[in-house]
C-alpha cells in the first residue's frame, strides 16, 4: 500500500522563499503549494503596498510559469466582525486581496462548535450565485473537513450576526455618515476617538439601517 503523504514536502526557512521554490519546481512539478502563513514571508512593513505587491508578484511569476496553483493563508484583521468579514477585513495592504484572484474566508460556525463555514468573499471567475453560497463543513476524527450542507445568503439581509454597536456609536456613524462621510472617513474619525471598528462593520451597519427603511416588510 502506498503512502498518502508521500509526495508531501515541507520548507520551514522562509527566507528568500521564492528562490527555494524554484529550486524544488525546476526538478519536480508540483501540483499546489500552501504558504502559512503569508505575513511570515512579507519582508517589510505588510501594511506597505510596495513591499506586499513585490512578493505577490514574484509568488504569481511562480504559478504562471510552472503551472502551480499557490493558496495562501492569511488572516482578518482583529477589528474585523467575527462572522461575515469582507474581503476588505484582510489584515495588512489593500493589495493582499486585490492582488489575488480569489479570496476563501473559513469562520466558526455558531451553530455548530467543531464546524466551520467556508464562503467565497472574491473570485475574478466565480458567479455571483456561487458567491452567495456558505458551505458548511466539519471534520471526522482524522480532522478532514467533509461537508455538511449549505446556505444561500439572502443580498437585503444579514447572513451572521456582526458584532453589536452600542447606541452611542450607533448615532455617531449615523451623524458622519449624515454630513456624507464615507465609510472609511468613520472609521479613521472613530479610531481617532478611541472607538476600535472596522470600515466593513460601519458600511454593513449603514446597509442595513437602509435596507431596513427601503423594505420595512422584511
Amino acid at each position: 500500500m502506498s503512502d498518502p503523504y508521500e509526495d508531501i514536502s515541507f520548507i520551514f526557512e522562509t527566507e528568500k522563499i521564492d528562490e527555494k521554490l524554484e529550486a524544488v519546481l525546476q526538478v519536480k512539478p508540483v501540483d499546489i503549494i500552501i504558504m502559512d502563513s503569508l505575513n511570515d514571508f512579507i519582508r517589510g512593513d505588510a501594511n506597505v503596498s510596495y513591499n506586499v505587491r513585490l512578493f505577490l508578484e514574484k509568488i504569481r511569476g511562480l504559478a504562471m510559469k510552472h503551472k502551480c496553483l499557490f493558496v495562501l493563508i492569511h488572516h482578518f484583521r482583529k477589528s474585523a466582525p467575527e462572522t461575515n468579514s469582507q474581503k476588505n477585513d484582510v489584515l495588512g495592504s489593500q493589495s493582499f486581496e486585490a492582488k489575488a484572484r480569489a479570496v476563501i474566508s473559513l469562520e466558526n460556525d455558531a451553530s455548530n462548535p467543531s464546524g466551520k463555514l467556508l464562503k467565497i468573499i472574491k473570485g475574478n471567475y466565480v458567479s455571483e450565485e456561487l458567491k452567495r453560497k456558505v458551505l458548511k463543513i466539519s471534520p471526522n476524527n482524522n480532522f478532514i473537513f467533509k461537508s455538511i450542507g449549505e446556505s444561500l445568503v439572502n443580498k437585503n439581509t444579514t447572513l451572521i450576526r456582526s458584532r453589536k454597536l452600542d447606541d452611542k456609536v450607533s448615532g455617531v456613524i449615523e451623524m458622519f455618515h449624515g454630513q456624507e462621510y464615507s465609510a472609511r472617513k468613520i472609521e479613521e474619525t472613530l479610531r481617532g476617538m478611541g472607538h476600535k471598528i472596522s470600515k466593513s462593520t460601519i458600511s454593513e451597519f449603514l446597509k442595513n439601517k437602509n435596507d431596513t427603511v427601503q423594505h420595512p416588510e422584511s
